[in-house]
């Protein structure tokens, strides 16, 4: 969902955000790693429009999708309850893991 309709979640962010924390908290395994593939998906999406406004911004050209910053705006909320269910979900340590890298990324880079 996150990866094709970027452009329209502004609409259901909230509720998107309330779901899938409340799912990571307290859900079954299964069901919890599909919420933590929901913000990993997201994270590697929104690292992609940060890669393609930088090699426009190289050729002087203005990039055409906007960039949202979903994962920027949840990352207080978010990282401790990954951290939280990295010692809890030995299942789900490989697509935190991805939305830390993700997130690393996205700190290292100077895009703004």
């Amino acid at each position: 969902m996150a990866e094709h309709y970027y452009e329209h979640l502004d609409d259901y962010m909230k509720v998107l955000f309330q779901l899938t924390f409340n799912t990571i908290k307290t859900d079954v395994d299964v069901v919890a790693t599909q919420a933590i593939e929901f913000w990993s998906t997201l994270c590697d999406v929104e690292v992609d429009i940060m890669d393609e406004h930088a090699d426009l911004q190289e050729r002087g050209q203005q990039p055409e999708q906007p960039r949202k910053d979903y994962v920027r705006a949840a990352l207080e909320y978010l990282v401790p309850l990954l951290l939280e269910t990295l010692t809890k979900q030995d299942e789900s340590a490989g697509e935190s893991h991805s939305v830390f890298a993700c997130l690393d990324e996205d700190e290292n880079t100077s895009h703004y």
